[in-house]
């Protein structure tokens, strides 16, 4: 994506960073970054989200669990197993939650991690089983992990996350928000465009990984 931005608008910098949700927000919100793509932030009044993809959680666990060996995984069969998740600067983390809840799952955790690539050796480790979003795949080459499908199925969406006040209004991408101009400024009278020099993306740490294609391959 970022490769491919360049080459499409030459004259715009694409600056990456690769952050937790809540970093993102706080810095959508400051207006140190244009937009921001998250998972739904929920009651964000000041905000403007557009979803652009939802997604499904998933269940990690080594081969030789007693869970891989099934076809389907239910959320009932998380009961009464360790769990390594991620701990809540990930926007995963509440949804989760709410699942097992939902399922009156009384989870045992026994583990919480900042960054998701983190749980695979964990829970190669038999720390724990763990679960996960569709994105989060591909499973490190070599591993003895596996991943099912769990059901029902519960999915988060990522959004495209924006101020509803920007600070100002590009030309160029149409990008609504904080960016550093070239020297060229938008001249109403002689309909000149402005310029902009640096558009900053905020992502969710490892939101956002892989083509949804990998996940269709790699489940069992």
């Amino acid at each position: 994506m970022h490769c491919q931005s360049n080459s499409l608008y030459p004259a715009i910098d694409f600056v990456l960073h690769d952050r937790p949700q809540q970093w993102v927000l706080e810095s959508i919100r400051q207006g140190e970054v244009d937009f921001g793509i998250v998972i739904d932030p929920g009651a964000a009044v000041d905000l403007q989200c557009e979803a652009i993809l939802s997604e499904p959680f998933l269940l990690l666990c080594r081969q030789d669990h007693p869970l891989a060996h099934q076809e389907w995984v239910s959320w009932q069969d998380l009961k009464q197993v360790s769990l390594v998740l991620q701990d809540y600067a990930s926007g995963s983390r509440p949804l989760i939650d709410a699942a097992l809840a939902h399922f009156a799952i009384e989870a045992d955790i026994v583990q919480e991690i900042g960054h998701p690539a983190t749980l695979f050796p964990m829970v190669e480790a038999g720390i724990g089983i763990s679960v996960l979003p569709a994105l989060a795949l591909p499973l490190p080459q070599g591993s003895h992990l596996q991943v099912k499908r769990l059901t029902p199925v519960v999915e988060r969406q990522l959004m495209l996350a924006r101020r509803k006040k920007p600070i100002a209004l590009h030309g160029g991408a149409g990008v609504v928000g904080r960016g550093a101009y070239s020297g060229q400024r938008i001249n109403r009278r002689e309909g000149e465009r402005s310029a902009v020099s640096a558009i900053n993306i905020y992502l969710s740490v490892c939101e956002v990984r892989s083509c949804p294609a990998i996940f269709d391959r790699a489940v069992c």
